[in-house]
């Protein structure tokens, strides 16, 4: 879909805390500390044409799967922006695919490309969980309640804290903490 400056985008349906997540990552990567002091919260409440871009970070295995799966508009199929989108993404310009004829993604290449952003979240709450629980574990110290923590995680990562992102996050906490620790307590008993 063109829009603004002759740029691509793709507008994807992603869950609210997901879509805050990752456009808070990607611009943490590409603002340095100075530019980043103030809380960057991405807004997924305004109408779908005015969604700020999300750039890619090159080398990220979101653009490899961009640049794997985007194709050619199909011509029976004419694309509009979902109503319900909570993320824009800017197509980047790959050398043998340019944004200007490979725009779009067919239905299985934008669930892969969710699952990954979504897998990518999940590795940077099993960082958080492994920080907060298990090293203070190890020292015998004071545990946060999961609710603070979860709280935490969402303020620290850009993610606002609305009753259905906290639920969705703390489901995602409870079974990967369930993962870790399972994991963790069977290698002692070996």
């Amino acid at each position: 879909m063109k829009n603004r400056k002759n740029s691509y985008f793709l507008y994807l349906d992603w869950p609210v805390y997901l879509a805050q997540w990752y456009a808070h990552e990607m611009y943490r990567l590409q603002h340095s500390e100075e530019e980043h002091i103030t809380p960057y919260i991405y807004d997924c409440s305004v109408p779908v044409t005015a969604l700020e871009p999300v750039y890619t970070r090159r080398g990220s295995a979101e653009r490899n799967i961009l640049e794997m799966c985007l194709s050619k508009q199909p011509d029976t199929i004419r694309v509009l922006p979902s109503r319900e989108a909570t993320i824009c993404l800017v197509i980047p310009n790959f050398v043998h695919k340019p944004a200007a004829t490979y725009n779009y993604l067919f239905p299985k290449s934008e669930s892969l490309l969710e699952q990954t952003a979504r897998n990518h979240f999940k590795m940077e709450l099993t960082k958080y969980i492994n920080k907060i629980y298990f090293a203070s574990e190890q020292k015998g110290s004071y545990k946060p309640s999961r609710e603070l923590t979860v709280q935490a995680f969402m303020e620290n990562n850009g993610i606002e804290c609305t009753e259905t992102n906290i639920e969705a996050i703390k489901k995602i906490w409870s079974r990967l903490y369930d993962l870790c620790y399972k994991s963790k307590s069977k290698n002692k008993t070996e």
